[in-house]
Parts: structure tokens; C-alpha cells; sequence
């Protein structure tokens, strides 16, 4: 959820369409939510179980 939010403001254009990823103004992307989204999988990639979120 961390990565995929951390491109909200890069998403859309002034006229409400979708953006796609490779085109979309990656300055605008959310770098301390990408961190925690990086910190989140390291920790849950240690767990004996795989969850969906971790897939």
C-alpha cells in the first residue's frame, strides 16, 4: 500500500485521466512512504509465512 500511494500525485493528469507508470513524473512520487514500503517488505520477507500483502 506504502508504493502504491507514494504515486498519488503523479497519477492522474489536469484533466482527471490516467497516467501511465513509465510516463508519470517520478519527482512527484512520495519518497519517505517508498522507504517504509522497502522497510515493510525487508521485514515482512523474515517471516516464516507468506501473507498476501507480502506477495
Amino acid at each position: 500500500m506504502c508504493f502504491h500511494t507514494s504515486r498519488e500525485e503523479s497519477r492522474l493528469n489536469p484533466e482527471g485521466n490516467s497516467i501511465l507508470l513509465e510516463q508519470q513524473n517520478k519527482v512527484l512520487w512520495n519518497e519517505e512512504l517508498i522507504r517504509f514500503g522497502v522497510q515493510y517488505l525487508n521485514i515482512a520477507s523474515k517471516s516464516k509465512s507468506i501473507s498476501s500483502y507480502y506477495i
